[in-house]
C-alpha cells in the first residue's frame, strides 16, 4: 500500500514535473496507457496500458502491453524481442513526453508472470 501515496502525487503533477519525479526517483520500472490505435490488424484489441523495466540509460529491458479486450502480450531482451503481434521497444523511454506512474519491481513481475495471453493462449 505505501506505493499508493507515490502514485497519487506523480497523477497530481504536470505532465514535465512528472516526469522528473520519475527521472529522479531512479526508477526502473513504470506504466503508462496508450490511448491511440495500433493501426494494424490488431486494432480491434484496443488501447494499451504498458508496463517497462528499463536500464540506467532508459532502454526497455522487458515490455508488457495489455490491450482493453483482455489481450497482453510480453517482450524481454534476454528471451523474446519481437513476433507478429509487436516487440520490445528498441528506443529510450522519453519520460518527459509520457505520462507514467511508477512501479515496484514486485508489481512490475506480477503483471509479467500472468501477461503474454492472445485469446486465451500462450505468446510464447
Amino acid at each position: 500500500m505505501a506505493s499508493f501515496v507515490p502514485r497519487i502525487l506523480a497523477n497530481n503533477l504536470s505532465p514535465l514535473n512528472r516526469a522528473l519525479y520519475c527521472m529522479e526517483s531512479l526508477v526502473n520500472y513504470v506504466k503508462a496507457y496508450w490511448d491511440e490505435s495500433r493501426g494494424d490488424d490488431f486494432d480491434h484489441w484496443g488501447n494499451t496500458m504498458y508496463y517497462f523495466e528499463f536500464d540506467e540509460e532508459f532502454y526497455p529491458t522487458r515490455q508488457i502491453q495489455i490491450y482493453d479486450n483482455g489481450n497482453s502480450l510480453k517482450y524481454s531482451r534476454a528471451d523474446h524481442l519481437d513476433d507478429r503481434y509487436g516487440m520490445l521497444a528498441d528506443q529510450p523511454l522519453d519520460l518527459e513526453d509520457m505520462p507514467c506512474e511508477k512501479l515496484s519491481s514486485e508489481e512490475f513481475q506480477l503483471k509479467w508472470e500472468t501477461s503474454g495471453v492472445i485469446d486465451g493462449n500462450n505468446q510464447w
